[in-house]
């Protein structure tokens, strides 16, 4: 058996109690034990996470922000570098049996805590005449390869959320087969700015699809999203074919492992997704699985609001008596049909219930934002000059 790997100067079992009171993932473990060793090890390890006093704490996170200064850190480091030691030391100050007398040195000593938005241009995206290509030879790869892609080019999973994937995230009624083969996917959390108590958050909503995380200092509350989808008949056969159980066993077994039963990690997703692309007779790194991921999410979004847009303006053309405005919706209802008939051109594995992810939602937002909803349509490979701007960007709630 592995040893279990311990941050610096932390016993095995207050390891285990930081991970079990933040309910921390594989991958996430890894992060924390990462931040936990540097701080250890900063000027032959001067500070212990147990005893560092509030000035201490702010001397280290000034030398982070030098780091960051120098050019050696990024921003977006530095914050979660940051973020993560106060998390460490709220939960200790929550945990009196540990630490009875502890108090969060890292509390309200604010440093980046505006994320540096992240920059998209056509580097950021892969060719979606490659992706195609991908998708045409899905025949020609192995079957769970098979089945990560599609997850991935549709749903818009990312490379830890495939990672992350569970068996009992699937549900299916074997003695009524008429309702269809879902999944409840966890599909990232988002964050509200307001002073707001959460009980008062247009978000919550009780259950499903929202639910509360954390509120923090800085008038910000985490959402976790837990997105429904809905699988087509035909692609809920491919999957039963792939996992015969799929729906019907509830247990918290990876869906997806390598070829030497062990979790994904990012290189053998990079790995799987450059043989993949081998097999479609494609360049090995014309599609890195981040661009694979962008895409499945944009077009999904694209999937699901062109049909919310289309039954608004069914709906508003019925009701219509102007000709000249009767003529401007029955145009854009042209387009409308014409951007959804160029998404079907690929096969569709089914559809998000109630809402598109909000995680997901805030990002294509930002990426239209940035670079307007022309942009967002050609990198799924549908002509901007075809089509006239007809998206709304704004989030609902």
């Amino acid at each position: 058996m592995a040893k279990k790997r311990i941050p610096l100067y932390l016993t095995e079992e207050e390891w285990d109690h930081i991970i079990k009171g933040l309910s921390l993932k594989s991958t996430t473990v890894n992060d924390y034990r990462k931040v936990i060793n540097l701080m250890h090890r900063y000027e032959n390890g001067k500070y212990r996470l147990q005893t560092i006093t509030k000035e201490e704490a702010d001397e280290y996170f000034t030398y982070l922000d030098q780091r960051q200064e120098e050019g050696t850190l990024s921003p977006n480091t530095v914050h979660r570098y940051q973020a993560t030691l106060r998390s460490i030391g709220g939960f200790m100050e929550s945990s009196k049996g540990f630490w009875p007398n502890y108090e969060n040195p890292f509390s309200k000593l604010v440093r980046n805590e505006t994320r540096s938005r992240t920059r998209y241009s056509y580097e950021t995206f892969a060719n979606p005449k490659h992706i195609e290509q991908l998708l045409q030879s899905l025949d020609k790869q192995e079957k769970q390869d098979s089945v990560i892609i599609n997850f991935m080019a549709n749903l818009g999973f990312s490379p830890v959320q495939i990672q992350q994937l569970q068996v009992s995230s699937f549900n299916r009624r074997v003695r009524n087969k008429e309702i269809p083969l879902t999944g409840d996917f966890d599909t990232g959390t988002f964050i509200e700015y307001t002073n707001k108590n959460q009980r008062k958050s247009p978000y919550r909503t009780g259950g499903y699809p929202v639910r509360y995380v954390r509120r923090s200092p800085n008038r910000t509350i985490t959402w976790k999203y837990v997105g429904t989808y809905i699988f087509t008949k035909e692609y809920e056969e491919t999957l039963i074919d792939f996992y015969r159980n799929i729906g019907l066993t509830k247990d918290s077994r990876k869906f997806f492992v390598t070829q030497r039963h062990l979790e994904f990690n990012y290189r053998a997703m990079h790995h799987m997704v450059l043989v993949a692309c081998e097999r479609a007779g494609l360049n090995p790194n014309a599609i890195t699985p981040y661009q694979l991921s962008l895409y499945g999410m944009i077009r999904s979004y694209l999937l699901t609001h062109t049909k919310e847009l289309l039954d608004d303006l069914s709906a508003s053309i019925s009701n219509e008596t102007n000709a000249d405005r009767l003529k401007e919706l029955n145009y854009q209802k042209d387009t409308l049909e014409y951007i959804n008939g160029e998404l079907h051109r690929l096969p569709i594995l089914g559809c998000w219930k109630d809402r598109f992810p909000i995680p997901y939602e805030i990002q294509v937002n930002s990426i239209i934002k940035q670079m307007g909803t022309n942009f967002l349509l050609e990198i799924v490979g549908i002509k901007p000059v075809d089509v006239p701007i007809v998206f709304d960007t704004h989030t609902k709630k």
